[in-house]
């Protein structure tokens, strides 16, 4: 979620720069990088590409876009290692299959400022007065002007 670079031509573990052994990723085509991502991920991650020069070798750079939006599902299968339905979550030096204490924390941050959007918006309604709910409509309605709670919430209030 937080952005980062995948570097080619750069060896695990020790970080020397080898080099790219030949011009496969200089003549890579990122637009069909991101459209081959736009059909298997949500939300999709945008890729920028470029090469550089490390320690005298060219090294091959795909930076991946920060969003907050995650984590990503796979629409469809990609290769051995991406299945469909997979939730692929972003830990310290790989990117995984989420574990079930990342998926709940997501979810209560999701929640947690879903209830504060609202109680934003409710403050909004009601300034320093009284609101009245209609819990057969899910109507709210104050000084300021009013708002409907979807119905499905209403057996939740």
């Amino acid at each position: 979620m937080g952005g980062g670079y995948l570097l080619f031509g750069v060896t695990d573990g020790s970080f020397q720069a080898d080099g790219l052994a030949d011009e496969t990723f200089a003549k890579s085509d990122v637009g069909l990088i991101n459209r081959v991502l736009a059909g298997s991920l949500d939300p999709v991650p945008h890729i920028t590409k470029a090469l550089i020069e490390l320690g005298g070798k060219q090294v091959g750079v795909l930076y991946v876009e920060k969003h907050d939006h995650g984590p990503v599902v796979a629409i469809k299968n990609v290769g051995q290692d991406v299945k469909e339905g997979g939730i692929y979550f972003r830990y310290v030096g790989e990117t995984r299959l989420i574990k079930p204490g990342e998926l709940r924390q997501i979810i209560a941050g999701r929640e947690q400022r879903a209830i504060a959007e609202f109680s934003a918006r409710m403050g909004r309604v009601a300034i320093g007065k009284e609101a009245t709910i209609d819990l057969d409509s899910g109507e709210v309605a104050g000084t300021s002007g009013k708002f409907v709670i979807d119905k499905a919430l209403l057996p939740n209030i």
